[in-house]
């Protein structure tokens, strides 16, 4: 089967840290105007095994970099529906269908939205005034979407370097954004103060994607090196990095819950494609990491716990996390579209490993062809109960390469094998 290409296309425009941006006339930017979407109020479906993630909106268009709203009403994302990668902005509060509203209209490419902490105003990556990048801010009218007026939008960043995926710190006065210069750039992380228009470099070895905590006190993002890419958090504004992920995974587009303890984030992890390594042609899925306590004690020498939410069966990009709901992006239906799971992700969660490991075997019996699923409900053991028993775990991660293997992805298998010996070397033949 032909691989995505055109996902693929779109997904180079959004993942930064490993591609660059696209040029195109610039034109001016007009009033917004609707698109009939049909939206579908969030409400994914549960049983007490796993739940059903919800489509968000129907549109059939490529629609990804979902940014929810300080107060979680609105959604803004970007979508080629009008025939160019443009921002758009959702209302998620009705119940009815409700049309979605084009905020830029530049013949180039805008993309990754950000809102300020008052939702007043959004800053975006433009390639409207230089190929490689720009910072825009644009503020919302007082007036509805749809109005005559045109929109004001500013420039913030110049044309000697590559600028992209900007975020407001939760006070309004600084924005961070990922630049670079020269052919061979190192990306790193910038910060802008707004009130006075100067600039600062945050990090040295390289950095994207930043994300602010709630309460403003951290900033992760991430770092990319040759063939992987792993999350750091520093303290706001200044303090030493600390490296949160480690392994041979590529990790990205992190965004912290509503409450600061979390981070959900896109991550590379699996040979879905089958050709032996772990690279951004695989499919991605969303993952969640506990930091709350390692803000306080960092972690030495290890990586920290992280739980997969959602399965690599299809995408699952930049995820943007409200109080009872974390949506993504994924092309579940052929093409990317904006989606909604619980926090917990798609396995529902169980009070003890022992009851993990059973909920995982009723998975089986009740959906026993759906590998990427089974698989999920069997990693949960171990990444939710790490300090599980040896007995319970070596099984499951057994089985979990058995069934890596029935699905073509060797090296996956091999993988879970040798961390299996590794950590086990007593359980590493365990039946499945």
């Amino acid at each position: 089967m032909r691989k995505y290409v055109d996902l693929l296309a779109l997904l180079l425009l959004i993942l930064c840290t490993f591609a660059g941006g696209c040029s195109g006339r610039s034109a001016p930017a007009g009033a917004p105007s609707p698109a009939q979407v049909e939206t579908r109020p969030p409400q994914p479906a549960s049983t007490a095994l796993w739940h059903t993630p919800q489509q968000v909106m129907s549109y059939p268009a490529e629609s990804f970099a979902p940014a929810l709203s300080p107060d979680g009403k609105r959604l803004l994302f970007v979508s080629d529906r009008s025939g160019n990668l443009d921002i758009w902005l959702q209302e998620l509060q009705n119940t009815e269908p409700t049309p979605a509203w084009q905020l830029t209209r530049d013949s180039a490419t805008d993309t990754s939205p950000a809102w300020s902490a008052d939702g007043t105003k959004i800053a975006f990556t433009s390639h409207r005034s230089d190929p490689k990048g720009d910072i825009l801010l644009l503020k919302l009218p007082r007036q509805a979407p749809g109005g005559s007026t045109d929109l004001d939008i500013e420039r913030l960043t110049d044309i000697d370097t590559a600028d992209s995926n900007p975020v407001w710190s939760p006070d309004g006065r600084f924005l961070v954004y990922t630049s670079g210069k020269g052919l061979r750039r190192t990306e790193n992380l910038w910060r802008l103060d707004l009130t006075n228009d100067s600039r600062q470099q945050l990090t040295q070895q390289g950095g994207d994607n930043a994300a602010f905590s709630p309460d403003g006190a951290y900033l992760a993002y991430t770092v990319p090196d040759a063939h992987t890419s792993h999350l750091w958090v520093m303290p706001w504004p200044q303090g030493t990095p600390v490296q949160l992920t480690q392994g041979a995974v590529l990790d990205s587009f992190c965004t912290w819950s509503r409450d600061g303890q979390s981070l959900f984030f896109t991550r590379y992890a699996e040979d879905t494609n089958r050709d032996g390594q772990v690279t951004i042609d695989d499919n991605p899925s969303i993952w969640r990491l506990e930091v709350a306590s390692q803000l306080v004690e960092p972690p030495s020498g290890s990586s920290l716990p992280a739980i997969q939410l959602t399965t690599s069966r299809y995408y699952g990009l930049s995820p943007t996390a409200g109080a009872e709901r974390v949506y993504f992006a994924t092309n579940r239906l052929g093409h990317l579209g904006i989606w909604a799971i619980l926090p917990e992700g798609l396995i529902s969660p169980q009070a003890s490993a022992e009851a993990q490991m059973t909920s995982a075997q009723r998975i089986k019996e009740q959906v026993p062809d759906d590998v990427p699923l089974r698989i999920l409900a069997l990693q949960r053991v171990r990444q939710h109960f790490p300090n599980a028993d040896v007995a319970l775990v070596a099984p499951a991660m057994y089985e979990v390469a058995v069934l890596f293997r029935r699905n073509g992805q060797l090296a996956d298998a091999r993988t879970t094998l040798q961390t299996l010996r590794h950590d086990f070397p007593r359980h590493a033949s365990t039946p499945a």
